[in-house]
């Protein structure tokens, strides 16, 4: 009787609360959930933050759709360096016979985000059910190239261990990442972060920077980083002057008392040298503050906002100090330059993240540029993205020019077109010889079967 009571009053819950979403499956059917896709023999996933942020986490009480905002140049750039390189496999003839694919989903720099797009990735037929034993499930995608934060990738990695789908990531560096008991299907192209922060403290040890002052994010990045620093500062006499850790979220409420917390405490120290572990958008928000109350000191960046262009072009940027920081190496590519000049959707695909670009680009909405504008358009700082021919402009999405390769460090997606050319030299190694015998769920083609394909490729 009581657990019969627990589930009427929680099915009335349900439908008092409104919980159930309306339309089919919960998801608008006018545009899909990820917002690229080119067709393929082999299907790569791309997952990606193109925006900043979820709009309202704080508030979200209900299952609904993630809402996201903030378009996020640098990493819109390295989804292109992916799509790029797969498009140049294909045309190479690199792999005879097989044609790559891919769908991209945009994480929003959120790991629930980054949950519900896999989900959608992995689905077949368009569901994803529930099994006990998974060896002859065979999702469309058959690794995923991402994500940008270890926050996402920790999360990502957790759900793909089920399935034992790859997770190839450019760009998490948490340590906890390397544990290869929990974290099995996890790959990436960089070392992880206790590599860095040995170099970051024989940095201060050689300078005699012994006081120093630690900002990190409340993620699985910033925590571990710290965590990793605190032994290493010990065995080089660096000495903590204090530690304050920010929100990881752009949206969240706390975040505007966080900064002026951080800020205060910076004015207040002794210590002239500070470590700062964060996403470079919430360094941005940081430096303005200090800009703004004329403070200066010595930064230290990590990798993960060492090379933001977008730092570069803050108003006042020489008025925070000097910066230090460590960064990996990088190549630019002219084809890739040229792509970006000429940027357009794969043939018989589509990308909804290169129709935003464009239309804050080439779209003339000048109420958006007035003293109040409407609550639908984009921040100051995107806007900042418009051309200023725009109004000349009939059809954005018919136009092109040099801004992506002028405005951005284009050979920071250095590390992004490795992840494609990884992949390829793999599948031409291992896939195309070896998957369908070894690994049937995972087939490209759908064969159940016991012999390799008979395919001769010269390496």
């Amino acid at each position: 009787m009581h657990t019969c009571g627990v589930l009427r009053c929680f099915s009335a819950l349900m439908i008092l609360s409104g919980v159930l979403p309306p339309g089919v499956n919960g998801c608008d059917i006018s545009q899909p959930i990820c917002g690229a896709h080119a067709p393929g023999d082999v299907v790569i996933g791309i997952m990606l933050p193109c925006h900043h942020k979820v709009i309202g986490i704080n508030g979200r009480i209900r299952p609904e759709n993630f809402l996201c905002s903030d378009f996020d140049l640098r990493s819109f750039l390295k989804s292109l360096a992916i799509i790029h390189e797969i498009e140049e496999i294909n045309a190479s003839g690199f792999l005879p016979g097989v044609h790559l694919g891919y769908m991209m989903c945009d994480t929003c720099s959120y790991a629930s985000k980054a949950l519900q797009d896999v989900g959608h990735m992995l689905q077949v037929n368009n569901s994803l059910n529930v099994n006990c034993d998974y060896t002859d499930f065979r999702p469309t995608v058959k690794i995923i190239l991402g994500a940008l934060y270890s926050e996402e990738s920790i999360a990502l990695a957790r759900l793909l261990n089920v399935y034992m789908v790859p997770l190839l990531s450019a760009t998490s560096s948490s340590p906890e990442l390397s544990d290869k008991l929990r974290y099995p299907v996890f790959l990436r192209t960089i070392p992880s972060d206790s590599h860095q922060i040995k170099a970051v403290t024989k940095l201060l040890h050689h300078y005699n920077w012994n006081w120093v002052g630690v900002v990190y994010g409340d993620d699985e990045y910033g925590k571990a980083a710290y965590e990793s620093f605190l032994k290493d500062a010990e065995a080089n006499d660096v000495c903590i002057a204090y530690r304050k850790v920010l929100p990881h979220n752009l949206d969240d409420s706390d975040l505007r008392d966080g900064i002026e917390q951080v800020a205060q405490q910076i004015r207040s120290s002794s210590a002239q040298v500070v470590l700062l572990i964060l996403k470079g958008s919430l360094v941005e928000v940081l430096f303005k503050e200090m800009i703004r109350t004329n403070t200066s000191r010595i930064w230290i960046a990590s990798d993960i906002w060492s090379r933001s262009w977008s730092l570069t072009r803050i108003d006042d940027i020489n008025k925070v100090g000097d910066i230090l920081g460590f960064t990996f190496v990088a190549s630019k590519s002219e084809s890739f330059d040229n792509y970006l000049k000429n940027l357009t959707a794969t043939p018989g695909g589509y990308n909804y993240f290169i129709e935003e670009y464009k239309n804050l680009r080439f779209n003339c909405s000048s109420e958006c540029l007035s003293n109040n504008p409407p609550s639908h358009c984009a921040s100051p700082e995107v806007l900042k993205i418009r051309s200023g021919n725009a109004c000349n402009v009939t059809d954005p999405q018919e136009q092109n020019d040099d801004y992506l390769v002028t405005a951005a460090d284009t050979s920071e997606t250095f590390l992004s077109k490795v992840h494609s050319l990884l992949v390829c030299k793999q599948l031409q190694k291992t896939v195309i010889l070896r998957y369908c015998s070894s690994y049937r769920w995972l087939c490209p083609w759908g064969r159940h079967t016991s012999e390799p394909l008979k395919v001769s490729l010269s390496l």
